[in-house]
């Protein structure tokens, strides 16, 4: 858990620093590497795979490092539109860009473990860098301690009462939506597929999309009921991926294996197949997402697709 002091400040950072960012008036934070001395109001945020996170709380950081469901540096998420706009983009998670880090001179950096211990003592020295860890189905967690950082638990905690009575909405849509001929509710179960050129992988419980499934009190399908992230598979194991629903996620839609096992005898079998519900729902943020936003836009899939009839986009 996240602990905060709210002090005068002199150097609390965990590695020596320069006085230059330091503000007479701070909160020392104990985190994952440490303690830093945080400012009150930082004004020049550097998020490294916490850009999510701060965008949702109404944060734009100067610059971000992210991770990127298809690997490589590439693009911010297009998902996050404009809200995304003029941010410095720093490259992957796992490797960001310290020179421009320098260039942006932030006065506070906020990210994960993988992002930031190989170079903490370095990015300790531009300004104080708080480290996080946070797994994916954890991500609810994960915000609330990011929001403590910035003194918005209050905000962040809206977003999260928002995001349930979405979910209570849903499962009440869809239990009117799906039921028996005695009225009763069915117990739709939701594969999850992603699509590469050469290969073919399957999420289980433990992943981001997982978590909202389990939310959205989705049922998942035994070869993907399973407390574990994600698993590839072959060609043969197609009956894993059987579902009343498919969802798949293309890594490149042109180059994607999915399209050339079409004429396959096993997927044609595949209850999902035979009823037309394979949906194709975007890679960044059903695999590449981990925050209210991404869960958000996850959530607006599954009513655009499971309750069309009632789909109202979150904002």
């Amino acid at each position: 858990m996240t602990v905060l002091l709210v002090v005068g400040c002199h150097r609390y950072d965990h590695h020596p620093v320069s006085s230059g960012w330091i503000s007479p008036n701070c909160r020392v934070i104990l985190h994952d590497a440490g303690k830093s001395c945080v400012p009150l109001n930082p004004s020049r945020v550097v998020a490294i795979g916490t850009l999510e996170e701060l965008l949702a709380l109404d944060i734009k950081p100067v610059g971000a490092a992210f991770w990127v469901a298809g690997g490589g540096s590439g693009d911010i998420p297009a998902y996050l539109g404009d809200r995304a706009a003029g941010i410095t983009n720093l490259g992957n998670t796992s490797q960001p860009n310290l020179e421009r880090i320098i260039q942006l001179k932030p006065d506070l950096i906020i990210g994960v473990p993988h992002g930031i211990k190989p170079i903490h003592k370095l990015l300790s020295q531009i300004a104080p860098t708080v480290v996080l860890d946070g797994a994916d189905p954890e991500w609810k967690a994960f915000f609330v301690r990011v929001a403590d950082v910035l003194n918005r638990s209050q905000q962040a905690k809206q977003l999260l009462d928002t995001y349930e009575q979405r979910l209570a909405e849903f499962q009440s849509q869809i239990g009117r939506s799906e039921s028996h001929a005695d009225g009763q509710p069915k117990q739709m179960r939701v594969s999850v597929i992603r699509s590469y050129s050469n290969g073919l992988r399957i999420y289980m419980r433990e992943s981001f999309n997982g978590s909202i499934l389990k939310d959205a009190g989705l049922l998942r399908p035994p070869a993907q009921d399973k407390d574990t992230w994600a698993k590839d598979v072959s060609l043969e194991s197609i009956p894993e991926m059987e579902g009343d629903v498919i969802f798949v996620t293309h890594d490149d839609p042109k180059d994607s294996l999915l399209n050339q096992i079409s004429d396959q005898p096993l997927w044609h079998y595949l209850e999902a197949v035979q009823h037309n519900k394979v949906y194709t729902v975007d890679l960044e943020y059903w695999i590449g997402g981990s925050s209210i936003i991404a869960a958000n836009r996850v959530l607006d899939d599954l009513f655009k697709y499971l309750v069309p009839q009632s789909f109202d986009a979150a904002s």
